[in-house]
């Protein structure tokens, strides 16, 4: 049995993501870039690290109805 290198602690450590803080930030829309600008000044990031989006490619409501009967398959 194979262990994952997150698990077995053989993994780099970029492969473990570990956030433990989340600011959130009220502006006015002109003011966005500078907001931005500040945050990332100060060492933060705009993306979540923690969660890869999945890229979906083609017709978007196919894929979805194709995974929603695979779903409802399983069930």
């Amino acid at each position: 049995m194979v262990a994952s290198p997150m698990v077995s602690g053989m993994g780099r450590m970029n492969e473990v993501a570990d956030i433990d803080c989340k600011v959130v930030v009220e502006a006015e829309e002109n003011d966005m870039d500078d907001a931005k600008k500040i945050i990332k000044d100060m060492g933060g990031i705009l993306d979540n690290p923690n969660v890869r989006e999945p890229k979906i490619t083609g017709d978007g409501d196919k894929v979805f109805d194709m995974a929603f009967d695979r779903l409802r398959r399983n069930l």
